[in-house]
């Protein structure tokens, strides 16, 4: 049996944390601490604050590409967690209060699209040059 050209690996388990960010992102505040693996970006984890409470999310990254997110919506209560292929196509999704949304999906790609831009953005800074 030949294996599929391009999957989406599993949490990469030899990535290393970058130095934690704090920063307002889409109003809120929020501390995120990129992984890399060599150059690339591999995962973020981040705490935000929303309505006086904290809460928490993890983005999985293939290349440019968010493949999986775990955590706290952006809009509701509960826990989320989204997956996508390699493509980007979703594959499955479920929250554990109610049934997921698109405005559950389309927020949270955004917020992984700019945190991801500014986790590069970061370090590129810290690395250009060294």
């Amino acid at each position: 049996m030949t294996p599929p050209l391009v999957t989406a690996p599993a949490t990469p388990q030899n990535d290393s944390p970058a130095a934690t960010v704090e920063l307002v992102a889409g109003g809120m505040p929020t501390r995120y601490t990129p992984y890399y693996q060599g150059t690339t970006l591999t995962r973020i984890e981040e705490e935000r604050q929303a309505d006086d409470r904290s809460e928490r999310g993890e983005y999985e990254f293939y290349g440019a590409r968010l493949v999986r997110y775990y955590g706290a919506p952006l809009a509701s209560g509960g826990t989320l967690e989204l997956k996508f292929d390699v493509d980007g196509g979703l594959v499955s999704a479920s929250h554990s209060q109610r049934a997921v949304q698109e405005t559950d999906i389309a927020a949270i790609r955004g917020r992984a699209s700019l945190l991801r831009n500014h986790a590069l953005a970061q370090h590129a800074t810290m690395t250009h040059g060294h």
